[in-house]
């Protein structure tokens, strides 16, 4: 191994800590390390919040998974879309509602029913181009496309949360998520 690569596993070493995490939305979804179904579903939420104050954006994933009774999984895959609705009432971050949460939770809904896992819904978009852009896009689309069926009213909003390449969106909340994920 050269220097760079000893650096860099020092630097993880030193550094990949959760005291070093401070306010991040990561700690949250770090909670639930070693649990992909629990974390895709927390982490994706996490990152469509992540956007004004950090102490803002904690708070309202933590009012989120509390709704959740702390387990974003079970939740989601179990929950009908009218309980998801009714259980985020009250919430708003910043444009966003709680109707937005919901609507955002029964399209995760249906992407574990069809594809397994948020993971899975991810690859599926690489399965035409390699391409990272194609990917974020195909599943930022997906999941837009299902909420958007899912709702009798437009949510001028929901797509706010979930940012795509073909939008002109450089993604930094997506690819948090990405990075989170890995």
């Amino acid at each position: 191994m050269n220097d760079l690569g000893k650096n860099i596993d020092e630097a993880f070493r030193r550094y990949h800590k959760a005291e070093y995490l401070g306010l991040d939305p990561l700690i949250v979804v770090r909670r639930f390390a070693g649990d992909n179904a629990r974390a895709e579903i927390i982490g994706l939420i996490a990152s469509c919040l992540a956007y004004g104050r950090v102490e803002r954006i904690i708070s309202t994933v933590e009012m989120v998974l509390d709704r959740m009774d702390g387990d974003p999984y079970e939740f989601v895959r179990h929950s009908k879309p009218s309980a998801m609705k009714k259980a985020f009432v009250g919430i708003v971050h910043r444009f966003n509602t709680g109707e937005d949460i919901a609507v955002l939770c029964a399209a995760l809904q249906n992407a574990i029913k069809e594809f397994g896992s948020l993971n899975a819904l991810f690859l599926s978009g690489t399965e035409s181009s390699p391409d990272i852009a194609t990917a974020i896009d195909s599943f930022v689309l997906w999941i837009r496309n299902k909420g958007s069926t899912i709702v009798t009213e437009p949510r001028p909003y929901f797509h706010y949360l979930l940012p795509s390449p073909s939008s002109g969106s450089a993604c930094k909340r997506i690819c948090m998520y990405l990075r989170w994920m890995v």
